[in-house]
């Protein structure tokens, strides 16, 4: 093979000369993965570009697959995170029905009349997590259209699922307006963290928050405990089974004719005699039915 000519060897140099400066402006043009989310912090995890306001005001409502019947600047509030936990109930299609049918004319502070909304109060945990779907919703098709990844819009989706969890969790154990405090008060956190593109500390407890709003909140259960339930079923079958209308005085006991009731007098103050053949037995000393001399099963 011929060694290349002066020709060939510039024309090499040349075409690696262009590869080097394309691969250079390349890498000046591309941005470095690092400096992507310079303000989250490790615990935070995925910063979401906040959309610009026209982005905001070109999106109708069908694009973010959200209901028909909420108005276009609650969705602009919610994409804008100005809207706080207490105007949670204007997602709610039931809140919006009954209040339409409650409105009423009045007077307001300029003295004039018009009509009047009915003032809603969240009074179950469906009060809350209904209408707070629709605005995870519309938050989540407003994060589609941002530039998050896939993966990324994943990881806010388990966020807001995580928080829906914790609040049935906890409508179990603690009052439910000790719960709605610490709702409101999250929620309305979460605006500040979310206007710089965190989204994950919805799936994060406040434990701040905890202290201040649930602590000392808890619930009296007045249902029995299965075990104290078990044990009481257990203590009623082993005593006689009064007719109804009748009392316990005079009737037979039956957990003690089955071993079970052994004190004497009765504590149901009923009468320890064998059902076999509703004698006492020999003396004073009452017998049992598993131990009457008729019933041909005597226990040695």
């Amino acid at each position: 093979m011929s060694a290349p000519t002066n020709a060939e060897l510039s024309t090499k140099i040349n075409e690696l000369t262009d590869l080097i400066r394309n691969l250079a402006t390349a890498r000046v043009r591309t941005p470095s993965p690092a400096p992507a989310q310079p303000q989250v912090q490790p615990s935070s995890g995925v910063q979401v570009t906040p959309l610009s306001a026209n982005v905001i005001a070109g999106a109708s409502l069908p694009d973010f697959h959200i209901p028909q019947w909420v108005a276009s600047d609650t969705v602009s509030s919610v994409v804008a995170h100005g809207f706080r936990a207490a105007d949670l109930f204007k997602l709610d299609h039931r809140a919006r029905d009954s209040g339409r049918n409650r409105r009423a004319l009045g007077i307001t502070s300029d003295n004039k009349m018009e009509l009047i909304e009915p003032s809603v109060e969240y009074r179950s945990l469906s009060s809350i997590l209904v209408p707070l779907q629709v605005y995870f919703n519309i938050l989540l098709r407003s994060i589609s259209v941002s530039s998050t990844s896939a993966s990324d819009a994943l990881r806010i989706a388990s966020a807001f699922n995580a928080y829906s969890m914790q609040l049935s969790v906890w409508s179990v154990d603690y009052e439910f307006p000790a719960l709605l405090e610490y709702h409101q008060a999250f929620f309305d956190s979460r605006l500040n963290d979310m206007s710089l593109g965190i989204y994950l500390t919805w799936g994060k407890i406040d434990i701040d928050l905890h202290s201040q709003c649930l602590a000392g909140h808890t619930r009296r259960h007045t249902q029995a405990s299965p075990s104290s339930s078990a044990s009481t079923s257990s203590s009623r079958r082993s005593q006689a089974r009064p007719s109804s209308g009748s009392s316990a005085a005079g009737q037979i006991c039956f957990g003690f004719n089955q071993n079970s009731c052994n004190t004497s007098p009765c504590p149901a103050n009923r009468k320890h005699v064998c059902t076999q053949c509703h004698r006492a037995g020999l003396g004073d000393q009452a017998h049992p039915a598993w131990h009457c001399p008729k019933s041909g099963s005597k226990a040695a």
